[in-house]
């Protein structure tokens, strides 16, 4: 139990976020809704760390989405999903938060409401990540085509999307059977028949294993000194995931959950796990009906692991903070860390219970 101010972070690069937190708690006066939103960003700003933020890898189609939610209470929440032209979901979160009513806003509305506050795009793909993907699909390298001011992805992406909107909007008795076939091919020109089959799946088996280097959320919890309590997550999702998914991270009760008389919760990992049993959610209800932080971390866990049948290769992690400083973590399997800051340490903790070994 730590009764001063704590900052927990996801992974190893969640060190750096807890840098950026403490920063902001240096101050006595600095606030948990602060440091989270500065320790998100200062991860969404590294494009070494490939999950997040400016530098994360592409969708199937090569366009970089990012996801974010930031959270006080169930009053004080907010997320964003699919942004695909300003860096910092996790600040465009809390304007939602700070500036509406709703709990989410997604692609052309959330960016809509950046540009109303003055913010300026940016195009969040770096050249790292465009060869990645082109490798993952085996595409030939070609030189680009310039990106026009209104939309800083690649050419290529935004014709697909023209192909598929432009489809879309045909009546179904005016569209030849070969047609949907053929634009799906012409959005996806590099995979190979193999690739554009497991695209096309939705099964479970076709997800691809977990790999914390290609893919993972920043999610982050502080507590401050006054024991104000506050959440953050920020992802660029699944690497070449389906065009438009959007998993855990920005959706409340999912990626984090905080409610101020108990506690809270950042989760992370493969977030359709997470998803199918309310995560979050459930870990800060199991504080409510008494359980330790570790009993909270565990239970998630172990559902997951009841309500899946296909769990090789998937990883999935939990940290929870009771409303008394008491922190846990828990995990499907080996490899997750926390990165945990407080005035006199500075660690990286395994989870203090793991569902299976290998």
């Amino acid at each position: 139990m730590h009764m001063g101010p704590i900052v927990l972070s996801t992974w190893a690069f969640g060190r750096k976020a807890n840098a950026a937190a403490w920063e902001v708690l240096k101050n006595p006066a600095g606030s948990a809704l602060d440091a989270v939103e500065e320790a998100c960003r200062a991860v969404e700003a590294d494009p070494e760390v490939t999950s997040v933020g400016y530098g994360g890898l592409p969708d199937a189609i090569g366009q970089v989405t990012l996801d974010a939610a930031i959270m006080l209470s169930p009053e004080r929440s907010a997320g964003v999903a699919f942004v695909r032209v300003f860096p910092h979901p996790i600040s465009l979160a809390r304007l939602v938060m700070e500036n509406s009513w709703h709990k989410l806003l997604v692609s052309e509305g959330a960016e809509r409401l950046a540009r109303s506050f003055g913010w300026k795009e940016t195009n969040l793909r770096t050249p790292q990540a465009l060869a990645a993907w082109r490798k993952h699909f085996a595409t030939p390298a070609k030189k680009e085509t310039p990106v026009s001011e209104g939309g800083p992805q690649a050419r290529e992406t935004q014709l697909c999307e023209e192909k598929s909107t432009s489809l879309q909007k045909l009546p179904d008795s005016e569209r030849s059977s070969g047609e949907t076939e053929k634009s799906f091919e012409s959005c996806y020109p590099s995979a190979s028949e193999g690739e554009r089959a497991q695209l096309r799946s939705s099964s479970w088996e076709s997800t691809p294993a977990f790999d914390p280097r290609i893919h993972d959320t920043i999610g982050v919890l502080v507590r401050d000194y006054t024991g104000q309590i506050a959440a953050g997550c920020s992802t660029s999702g699944l690497a070449f995931k389906l065009h438009g998914r959007v998993g855990d991270s920005p959706i409340i009760g999912h990626g984090l959950y905080v409610d101020p008389a108990v506690g809270g919760a950042v989760a992370t990992g493969h977030g359709e796990l997470i998803m199918g049993v309310c995560g979050s959610f459930l870990a800060v209800e199991c504080l409510r009906r008494g359980a330790t932080a570790q009993e909270a971390a565990t239970e998630v866990i172990r559902r997951i692991g009841a309500s899946y049948s296909q769990l090789e290769g998937k990883q999935a992690a939990i940290i929870v903070l009771s409303r008394t400083g008491e922190w846990a973590a828990a995990a499907l399997r080996k490899g997750f860390q926390v990165a945990v800051r407080t005035p006199g340490e500075d660690l990286l903790c395994e989870p203090g219970f793991v569902l299976f070994e290998t």
